[in-house]
C-alpha cells in the first residue's frame, strides 16, 4: 500500500506548533492542513477565499469537533497578489507569530495569458512570485523560527518537462510575448528549484543556517486541478481522473514526509517523489549562477531589499 498522510504522521504530536500553508483550501493543500491539525499543530490557512476556508473549518467542526477545527485560522492571500502576499506577512509580524513549517503549495496551471494589476504575468505571479516574496519576507522579518522546515510543491514539469527553463524574462512587469507563455506553469516550477537552492546558500551563514528545504514533486493526484484548463481537459480529468491518478491522501504524503521526518531534515535542498524517494534535479533546477540571477532579478521586480548572503 502507499502512504497516506494519517500513515506517515502516525504517533506525531505537533502540539506547539505553528504552520503556514497557501493553497490550503483544496486538494494536497486540504489534506495537509487537515492531518497537521489533528496531530496537533496550529495551521494558518492563506487562502483567496475566506469564506470557502470557513465552509471548510465548518465541517471539520461537525466531522472531528470543535478543538481541531479550532486549531485553524483562515489568513487572506492571494499568492498572485503582491499586495495580498505582504498583508500576509504585515498581519504575521503585528502578531507576533513564528512559523515552525511553511507550505509553499498553491499553483495553476493552463490558465490564458493575463497581467495583473500590478504588471506581472498572472500564472508566474500565482506559482512563483508570490511564493518567493512571502519566502523573502518572513526570512527578514524574523517570522520564520529559527529551525523552520519549507516545503514546496514542485510537479513533474520541472525535472521532466525537456522544454521548462529558468524564464528569467517574464519575472518583468508587462512581460513580452512569447512562445514560452505556454510553459508559464512549468518555468515557473523551475525558478521555484532554484529558488529553493538560492535561498538555502544565503541562508547557510546566517540566523536562518538551520532552516530545511525541500522540493516535493508528489505526482498526478486527483485535486481540483481537473478543474482547471479547457472544457475538454476539464472533462477528461473529470472522467479518467479517479482511474489514474493518486487520492489525495496519497498525494499528501510525501509533503508531509519532508515537512516532518528527521530523514528528510537530514536531506535539505533536495526534491523528493513520494516518501523517502529521492530525485535528483536536472542542471537548469540547480545551476547556481542562475539561481543567483534569479534571486536577484525576483529582488528587483519586486523593489525589497537584497536577503543577506
Amino acid at each position: 500500500m502507499r502512504p497516506t498522510s494519517l500513515s506517515v504522521t502516525e504517533g506525531l504530536d505537533l502540539s506547539g506548533t505553528t504552520v503556514l500553508i497557501t493553497g490550503a483550501t483544496s486538494g494536497i493543500g486540504r489534506e495537509c492542513a487537515r492531518v497537521l491539525a489533528l496531530r496537533g499543530a496550529r495551521v494558518l490557512i492563506a487562502c483567496r477565499n475566506v469564506e470557502k476556508a470557513e465552509r471548510m473549518l465548518t465541517e471539520w467542526r461537525a466531522a472531528y469537533g470543535p478543538a481541531m477545527s479550532d486549531r485553524c485560522e483562515p489568513r487572506a492571500c492571494d499568492t498572485a497578489s503582491m499586495i495580498s502576499v505582504q498583508g500576509l506577512v504585515d498581519g504575521l509580524r503585528k502578531d507576533g507569530l513564528a512559523i515552525d513549517r511553511l507550505f509553499l503549495n498553491a499553483g495553476v496551471f493552463a490558465m490564458p495569458r493575463q497581467i495583473t494589476s500590478e504588471g506581472f504575468e498572472y500564472t508566474l505571479a500565482a506559482n512563483y512570485l508570490g511564493h518567493f516574496l512571502m519566502l523573502h519576507c518572513l526570512a527578514t522579518a524574523g517570522i520564520l523560527a529559527g529551525a523552520a522546515r519549507i516545503v514546496v510543491t514542485l510537479s513533474e514539469s520541472a525535472h521532466k518537462n525537456p522544454f521548462s527553463r529558468a524564464d528569467v524574462a517574464m519575472i518583468a512587469k508587462n512581460p513580452p510575448v512569447s512562445s514560452a507563455q505556454m510553459f508559464s506553469s512549468p518555468n515557473s516550477k523551475v525558478l521555484l528549484a532554484l529558488m529553493m537552492g538560492e535561498f538555502l546558500r544565503r541562508a547557510a551563514h546566517s540566523k536562518l543556517s538551520a532552516i530545511k528545504f525541500n522540493a516535493v514533486d508528489p505526482g498526478p493526484t486527483l485535486t481540483d486541478n481537473v478543474n482547471q484548463g479547457s472544457r475538454v481537459q476539464q472533462m477528461l480529468g473529470r472522467t479518467f481522473g479517479p482511474m489514474l491518478l493518486k487520492k489525495v491522501d496519497e498525494g499528501a504524503a510525501p509533503l508531509l514526509w519532508a515537512a516532518t521526518s528527521e530523514a528528510a531534515a537530514a536531506m535539505s535542498g533536495r526534491l523528493f517523489t513520494a516518501v523517502g524517494k529521492e530525485a535528483r534535479l536536472p542542471a537548469k533546477c540547480v545551476d547556481a549562477d542562475v539561481g543567483a540571477i534569479v534571486w536577484t532579478t525576483s529582488e528587483l521586480a519586486l523593489g525589497l531589499l537584497p536577503l543577506a548572503n
